[in-house]
């Protein structure tokens, strides 16, 4: 069984959001306990062969004051499911200060944490709670290319950002989401992966984990030992994602497909 991370976009969502996302993790209970009901049920279907489970709340036109309501509704589904809060939407204190208060997780891609650091740089040495937001509430960024990979690595050695446990790779297949994006394909994936392994540098993360962290399981690779996952995101589906996983990613990231089943 590989980890899935899946992507929320309510605009493609088959129900509303919060019921959508209980649907998916009811369905994966199904599919290990009872798929004779399911009448989608395949082997190897998604959905029935997926191990740890993490939700990003992705929903970039929801005004600010909406996100955070469906983030209160949501938290009491997420029992068995890590959600994480998307970086577009820390945009001032009040946000680190809640996201550090209630013990949130983000993940933060390199353009939302460039312009945390860019509002609250001169701060972190002073401010404990930006300094924790920063260590201990990032838990994985998006990359599309070797260049990102370096720019992220920079920040975590700079700003101490020893939470994280993940990256999303993307995109690595067409997709109608990013119509204009170039997708990596097997070469890129591969290419990129190389890099991280040769280009690791000494990252210092933190593993004392709680109840609500991934099991990571180590990957070694040229006598690498990588404590974090690789994800592959972009235009996989039930019919691409067994051969993605073969590029030699830890696990997947849907977002269409989890959101229309």
């Amino acid at each position: 069984m590989y980890p899935i991370t899946i992507i929320s976009d309510r605009r493609l969502a088959k129900r509303p959001l919060k019921d959508q996302i209980t649907y998916i993790i009811e369905c994966h209970k199904d599919a290990i306990h009872h798929k004779e009901h399911l009448h989608f049920y395949e082997d190897s279907h998604w959905i029935t062969n997926y191990g740890d489970c993490q939700i990003i709340i992705r929903e970039p036109d929801m005004d600010y004051d909406t996100y955070w309501q469906l983030i209160d509704e949501l938290l009491p589904t997420m029992n068995q499911c890590r959600m994480l809060i998307h970086g577009m939407m820390v945009q001032g204190l009040e946000d680190i200060d809640r996201i550090v208060t209630r013990d949130l997780y983000v993940h933060m891609p390199l353009y939302s944490l460039q312009d945390i650091v860019r509002k609250f740089g001169k701060s972190i040495d002073t401010n404990p709670m930006i300094g924790r937001f920063l260590s201990k509430h990032i838990k994985g960024t998006s990359i599309h290319s070797v260049g990102q990979w370096e720019s992220w690595l920079a920040y975590v050695k700079q700003y101490s950002i020893t939470g994280w446990d993940y990256i999303l790779i993307s995109p690595v297949l067409p997709t109608s989401c990013k119509p204009n994006a170039i997708a990596l394909g097997k070469s890129g994936v591969v290419s990129i992966i190389n890099e991280i392994h040769t280009n690791c540098g000494d990252i210092n993360l933190d593993r004392n984990y709680d109840t609500r962290d991934m099991d990571i399981v180590y990957k070694t690779k040229n006598d690498k030992t990588l404590p974090f996952r690789i994800y592959a995101l972009g235009g996989v589906t039930s019919h691409t994602y067994q051969d993605v996983l073969t590029w030699g990613v830890d696990g997947i990231a849907m977002m269409s497909e989890a959101m229309t089943i």
